[in-house]
């Protein structure tokens, strides 16, 4: 007999800051008292709008209004490219105009109208689905989808289809991407994660010895931050750092975010086949922030992504420091 329950609902009246939207609530019960629970809203570009332990949550509530305004936090995707893209298409002005995210880009120095692809902009499609076993909500968006009147398709600059799921079983949440592109397309999440005020937040990650530092320099570990298969990353001062992940036994990555209230474990596959592996990672933690980001992504240079066809999942497992 299984020692979870799970829950689901549906409302449109979801209350994100001043803003009402519709969202899928799902609970995951634990006869032990451990329960999870998850709100995401297709409305809002298949965002995950809360994520929580035990009632401790685990998304920065401090960053409501930046996700509205330019989805700079709580549960953005990424798809179907990352970060600003080094050319577009024109965007009708139209399109634009009612685009409101623009502004805040703009003010905070990004170009691209739909940084991290349009995916986490538009609304998608969904549907719920609740059992002994698992509850979950699957969105999809494809390039006939319509951003402000207009197909995704044109705004991106070619068709492509995907389908995203959220998944609570057995402990975990999992978010499973599936995709299918004319072009080259990337996926990831980029969740922004509750640093507690107390400070002494570290990530531990299963990555080889150097990465990249976003403005190219290299990032490299000293062998005392070594410690088993990880290394151990304080989340001080500023990080916006690319890492190739280091496959463990079966070709899986792990990546920890350790604080002194919760621990969350993020497990990927990252070597074997490419069609299902996110071969890269990036931790993002601007200096004096109170979050940080660890986001898995498809392709191993992800502003470059090669890979037409793509099915990854990424598992969450929270745990709560006891004691």
């Amino acid at each position: 007999m299984s020692d979870y329950s799970y829950r689901i609902a549906q409302t449109d009246h979801y209350s994100i800051g001043d803003v009402s939207c519709s969202a899928v609530y799902m609970m995951m019960q634990s006869s032990n008292g451990e329960d999870i629970e998850a709100v995401v809203s297709p409305e809002l570009g298949m965002s995950l709008l809360d994520f929580s332990a035990c009632h401790v949550p685990l998304l920065q509530k401090s960053r409501k209004q930046d996700f509205l305004q330019g989805r700079k936090g709580l549960g953005p995707v990424i798809l179907p490219h990352f970060n600003q893209r080094p050319s577009f298409p024109k965007v009708p002005e139209e399109v634009l105009a009612s685009a409101s995210h623009t502004d805040y880009l703009r003010t905070h120095g990004v170009e691209d109208p739909f940084q991290h692809g349009i995916g986490r902009y538009a609304q998608w499609i969904s549907e719920t689905k609740c059992t002994d076993e698992s509850v979950s909500v699957k969105g999809s968006i494809s390039g006939n989808t319509e951003y402000n009147g207009v197909p995704v398709g044109e705004i991106v600059g070619f068709d492509f289809t995907a389908f995203v799921t959220y998944a609570l079983s057995e402990g975990n949440m999992t978010v499973t991407f599936d995709i299918t592109s004319d072009e080259p397309a990337a996926a990831g999440i980029h969740f922004y994660y509750r640093l507690p005020e107390t400070g002494g937040s570290q990530t531990a990650l299963s990555v080889e010895k150097t990465g990249k530092n976003d403005n190219g320099s290299l990032f490299e570990f000293s062998h005392h931050q070594k410690d088993g298969k990880f290394y151990i990353l304080p989340i001080e001062g500023n990080i916006d750092a690319e890492f190739t992940p280091a496959g463990e036994e079966g070709g899986y990555a792990r990546y920890k975010l350790i604080t002194p209230e919760f621990r969350l474990d993020t497990r990927v596959l990252a070597k074997g086949d490419p069609e299902h592996a996110f071969e890269s990672v990036v931790v993002f933690h601007p200096e004096g922030s109170d979050f940080v980001c660890i986001e898995p992504l498809s392709d191993p240079n992800p502003l470059f992504p090669w890979k037409k066809k793509f099915r990854g999942e990424i598992s969450l497992h929270p745990i709560l420091q006891r004691g």
